[in-house]
């Protein structure tokens, strides 16, 4: 029998992409009884609101005053749903028609705690986003391979199941780092008598990657100053796990990254090859965003949620 799935889905200003989404996942292979659908909009000034109540089939929560972060959102949430898997998407994430019931299925083997799948790219209109795509498929194979090799699958923020009674048991999403997904793969693969988190390929969602070089280099700032805080915080964890994302955080700017490029994208995405030198291009920008995020951290300037801009 499958389990009820609660989905959630923060958008604060997603006027662009909310309807399409919402449209795509209210037409997904899944039982709509076993299927209930949260949009928290958190903060907006836009038509977000309005086009996702369109929908009779979503639940629309709103707060006027914009949140802290992505996690305080999905956090108010939670208490709400009825289901036994949260599923967490982006609010630009085209779902595939297949990928809710290819990742619930995990979930009949009681040690399975998450899954997550991978994240495709759409829209990339311009070479900033065209290597951010390039980026996302070295990503998606890095988390696979490493799957296969029986360790944790890094859960995607945009892209990941849960068992409510474990977000409960861990105290919810974090709210300090700005990574809850990080944070929240660390604190599940801490936990005893468990299965390992579980990376399903079929489980795809399409999402926009950002453009323009501003654009990427504060997505990327984000992620590094939440990166630090995470390895601030989980210190005191056996430091294998932690340097296992260090690797991958860091990687960007090793000139074997690219090497490997040819042999990481996968059929069927080959035309992502023709923007391998878009990537070689921004990848420097990595170091010069992680160092300033460390001088950042390190004298303790404010940083918010940064919404990456639609198309």
């Amino acid at each position: 029998m499958l389990p009820k799935v609660s989905v959630i889905i923060a958008a604060r200003n997603e006027e662009k992409v909310i309807g399409s989404t919402l449209s795509h996942l209210t037409k997904v292979d899944y039982p709509k009884d076993k299927l209930e659908i949260f949009v928290v909009v958190d903060g907006s000034s836009d038509r977000t609101a309005e086009i996702a109540r369109s929908f009779p089939d979503v639940k629309v929560i709103e707060q006027k005053e914009p949140r802290r972060c992505k996690a305080e959102a999905l956090n108010a949430v939670i208490p709400l749903t009825t289901g036994e898997i949260i599923a967490v998407f982006d609010a630009d994430a085209i779902v595939h028609p297949c990928a809710i019931r290819a990742a619930v299925k995990h979930f009949e083997n009681e040690k399975v705690l998450a899954v997550t799948g991978p994240h495709e790219s759409y829209k990339c209109n311009d070479w900033v986003s065209k290597a951010s795509a390039v980026e996302a498929s070295i990503r998606n194979f890095a988390v696979e391979f490493a799957n296969k090799l029986n360790f944790d699958a890094a859960l995607d923020g945009s892209n990941l199941y849960v068992r409510k009674r474990i977000l409960e048991a861990i105290g919810m999403f974090d709210t300090e780092t700005m990574l809850e997904d990080l944070t929240l793969t660390i604190n599940i693969s801490t936990l005893k008598d468990r299965e390992k988190i579980i990376y399903e390929p079929k489980a795809v969602v399409y999402q926009q990657e950002p453009n323009g070089v501003r654009n990427f280099m504060k997505q990327r700032y984000r992620w590094a100053r939440g990166f630090l805080r995470v390895l601030k915080k989980y210190k005191h964890i056996d430091g294998i796990k932690l340097w296992i994302f260090v690797f991958l955080l860091l990687i960007p700017i090793s000139s074997y990254y690219t090497f490997f490029t040819f042999m990481t994208i996968k059929r069927g995405r080959a035309e992502l090859k023709k923007y391998v030198p878009y990537w070689i291009t921004i990848a420097p920008l990595y170091l010069f965003v992680f160092f300033r995020a460390m001088i950042h951290e390190q004298f303790g300037k404010d940083f918010k949620w940064f919404k990456t801009p639609r198309v």
